[in-house]
């Protein structure tokens, strides 16, 4: 295989500017790009090892290593896996190798030895480090390294705030400044209600945000460099009981979250127990899946009742943040050999490290999430480089129900995302 010339372009930026991010559509190659940086720096000596890269557990576990393999230039490369055993664990973190691959989730569990390491490489950034007063950003913002990367594809999963705390970790400040307070100030108003208040985005706030990008960020649209199939989106509108959202909002004005779940639930038909109540929007998802005669399709759920519920009714299989490695593996093998007709995906704990574009191209939401991220993520599983068809995304939606609010707000979302990253792309040129 040979790189693309839009990956050598980065790969050149990153080599340039030790500390900056890459915001890489999904299925553009992030993960080759940091790797063969990381490999020219070794072959010239200047590697600051060991490496730490930190990212979701399966993209660990399944990713990173697996991608090295695929390439001749990265052959050299060495990999510990930081996972197992309180002992198997500390010994990882001993070995030699170039790389020491952690989960996020353990990184705020090893303080003590993270001042040793001199090249931090933080994958998948939006899923973990969007929230400045976290415990692992805190402590990331006391330690500095001499080389420091953060990769996304997805900024600004739910709002451009998620944007500050994410770039400190790659340049320390040198884009937004070192606290969060000056670029609240220069680039949100405040909406107060009562004593509670909501950080609005001010008019051009995505183009200002860009310009303090500069020499900081490179950013990559997979579509302006490959031939990438068309994505249509079709929503399924299901006559319904028009519900009373106003209980999803405080008397504070603010949105309950609780509130806000069970309604979302409520518009699946499953109860917590994993059973039905409701079958329309069932009926709907089986008439749906009629029309496709035969064609493979993925259904996204939210709720863990929701997988149960839809593995025992079509007699399919699922996978989710409980899903064995290996088991994982078989299914996601299966399903690009087209060896399944259905495949059930939790968006939240499996939409990352998986490719799926050389099975069927349905995609059907059967109910929202409401991180933009994770839909995002979820519909790069199949529309990404080397899928070969049109992806067709289906989305499941009762009227009067909370389900068109979340289609709206994931559109808003997803418009402020891409108001902030194409205005990158006309600064970088």
């Amino acid at each position: 295989m040979r790189l693309h010339q839009y990956q050598k372009d980065a790969i050149r930026f990153l080599l340039n500017h030790p500390r900056c991010s890459l915001f890489a559509d999904p299925g553009a190659g992030k993960t080759v790009i940091i790797l063969s940086v990381l490999a020219i720096l070794k072959a010239r000596g200047l590697l600051p090892r060991p490496v730490l890269v930190t990212a979701p557990s399966i993209v660990c576990e399944t990713v990173w290593r697996q991608e090295a393999e695929k390439w001749r230039h990265l052959i050299d490369l060495t990999f510990s896996l930081v996972a197992g055993s309180k002992k198997e664990k500390k010994g990882a973190l001993q070995s030699p190798a170039d790389i020491h691959l952690v989960t996020h989730e353990y990184l705020r569990l090893m303080e003590e030895e993270l001042p040793k390491y001199r090249t931090l490489i933080v994958d998948e950034s939006s899923r973990y480090f969007t929230k400045w007063t976290g415990d692992t950003v805190k402590i990331l913002r006391r330690l500095s390294f001499e080389r420091q990367h953060i990769m996304t594809g997805t900024p600004t999963p739910n709002t451009l705030m998620s944007l500050f705390s994410q770039q400190f970790i790659a340049d320390k400040g040198a884009s937004f400044g070192k606290t969060i307070t000056p670029f609240r100030a220069e680039f949100f108003n405040e909406s107060r209600f009562n004593v509670f208040s909501k950080w609005v985005p001010k008019k051009d706030a995505e183009e200002k945000m860009s310009e303090h990008l500069r020499g900081h960020c490179y950013r990559i649209e997979i579509k302006e460099h490959l031939d990438i199939p068309e994505l249509s989106t079709h929503d399924v509108l299901i006559p319904g009981v028009k519900r009373n959202l106003s209980k999803c909002i405080t008397k504070k004005g603010i949105l309950d979250p609780i509130v806000c779940a069970d309604e979302r639930r409520v518009t699946g038909g499953v109860s917590v127990e994993g059973l039905f109540i409701d079958k329309m929007k069932l009926k709907e998802l089986e008439g749906l899946l009629s029309e496709l005669q035969g064609k493979q399709a993925i259904v996204f759920y939210s709720f863990d009742a929701e997988g149960i519920a839809l593995a025992r009714h079509f007699n399919a299989p699922k996978i989710d943040g409980g899903t064995p490695k290996h088991v994982r593996k078989e299914l996601v093998d299966s399903w690009n050999n087209k060896g399944l007709d259905l495949l059930l995906i939790n968006p939240a704990t499996a939409g990352y490290g998986i490719n799926l574009q050389s099975g069927g191209h349905d995609l059907i939401f059967y109910t929202l999430p409401n991180n933009q991220a994770h839909y995002s993520q979820a519909i790069a599983r199949v529309w990404r480089q080397g899928v070969e068809q049109k992806v067709r995304v289906h989305r499941l939606l009762i009227k009067g129900s909370i389900d068109i609010a979340a289609a709206r707000s994931l559109e808003s979302k997803e418009e402020q995302q891409t108001a902030l990253l194409n205005a990158i792309k006309e600064m970088l040129g």
